[in-house]
């Protein structure tokens, strides 16, 4: 299992006051953004650990890509330069595609959820199993967030051709939902990603917002199945359709 919180160092903390700062944030107003208490972010500038489920808020608040490195680097390696998600980005036309069907606030979490889960973690996984031998996974990797997004179950297979695999069955999605395709998902490993992104892009759009609905509405009975790989209560046998070896088979 990938550990619960980031490393952290003294040099990192002192980043992400002057990052504070330099927004004009009051240390209330950069934590209650986060989701986290003052008390937990006068910590993490000081250099102590973070939870992992807390790094991404922490970075959306102070618009960087991820944290810093231990060297005293600037924390922001590919600053945010818009922290509302408002600007045009490589993926605004599929946004307004989507936004025709489904409505701007849907349009939006996707879109922050396919780049948050598939742009960036994902791909960061990918880089990072990469330069390890064959047969490595994310449970290996000290700073692997997707770990913290997929089914636990089944972290130490996830290794790089299964990542390779579940970008492929991201970017499937993206298309057939900007082309409204009827049948959105095919298999379970694309039902899996487009949970993810969904409950990942909406939780950071509009926390007040249920997208339970959308999301029911979108994969209709998967949505139990999914829920299931989540469940640790519940044995999922090789032979399970929703076991991780038959993700990427075609539903009939």
């Amino acid at each position: 299992m990938a550990p619960t919180t980031q490393p952290s160092t003294a040099e990192i903390g002192a980043a992400i006051r002057a990052r504070r700062l330099e927004l004009g944030l009051t240390i209330e107003q950069a934590a209650a953004s986060a989701g986290v208490g003052s008390e937990s972010w006068r910590r993490y500038e000081q250099g102590k650990a973070i939870r992992r489920d807390k790094v991404r808020g922490l970075c959306r608040v102070l618009r960087w890509a991820n944290l810093p490195a231990s060297d005293g680097e600037a924390a922001a390696r590919t600053p945010r330069a818009d922290p509302n998600w408002d600007a045009a980005t490589e993926w605004a036309g599929f946004s307004t595609a989507v936004a025709a069907r489904h409505g701007e606030a849907r349009a939006r979490a996707f879109e922050l959820g396919f780049q948050l889960v598939v742009a960036e973690q994902l791909e960061h996984d990918l880089e990072a199993l990469r330069e390890r031998p064959r047969g490595s996974h994310l449970g290996e990797l000290s700073e692997s967030w997707l770990a913290n997004w997929l089914p636990e179950r089944f972290v130490t297979h996830y290794e790089y051709e299964l990542l390779y695999r579940l970008r492929a069955a991201s970017l499937r999605i993206a298309d057939r939902l900007a082309s409204r395709t009827s049948q959105l998902t095919r298999c379970p490993a694309e039902a899996l990603m487009l949970y993810v992104i969904v409950e990942d892009g909406a939780g950071e759009v509009n926390r007040e917002v249920d997208y339970l609905d959308w999301m029911r509405e979108l994969i209709d009975e998967d949505l139990d199945a999914v829920r299931t790989l989540f469940d640790r209560t519940v044995d999922i046998p090789v032979d399970h359709p929703w076991h991780y070896k038959n993700w990427f088979e075609i539903k009939e």
